[in-house]
């Protein structure tokens, strides 16, 4: 709210949806919105595919911006520093596929962080928010 009164926006900067681990907790209550595509990294991996999984990250972004009104945006690197989702498991510049997931295979990447992206800004706007967003992979 102080930066508001200056005009200056807050923006959330994130590398989403982030990759699990056997253990979690979410795993185990929601293993619907994972990919076993991860697991040659030991991970577990959102899955865009996965309705439950895109409804996930809608309500988890709704959530955060109804909490906290007035953000500015989302810059998000959606794919590249870090597993998040089934488009980690594709080499972007060769696409090649590694250890990838069944129920993306048919996707082609672009359409995998799309779905992500959607459902980002169908968050946003779910909240009464007028706010940007940024992505990149």
């Amino acid at each position: 709210r102080r930066c508001l009164d200056y005009g200056i926006r807050t923006w959330i900067f994130s590398i989403e949806p982030c990759r699990i681990s056997d253990g979690d907790p979410l795993l185990a209550e929601h293993p619907e919105l994972f990919s076993t595509a991860g697991a040659p990294y030991g991970c577990h991996l959102m899955c865009p595919s996965r309705p439950a999984a895109i409804r996930y990250i809608e309500e988890s972004v709704k959530d955060i911006f109804t909490q906290v009104p007035g953000l500015g945006g989302v810059m998000m690197i959606a794919n590249g520093e870090r597993l998040t989702t089934c488009l980690s498991t594709i080499d972007t510049v060769t696409g090649l596929r590694y250890g990838s997931c069944p129920d993306c295979d048919r996707l082609e990447p672009w359409q995998m962080y799309e779905a992500v992206s959607k459902a980002v800004v169908r968050g946003i706007r779910a909240a009464g928010s007028t706010a940007e967003y940024i992505s990149w992979v």
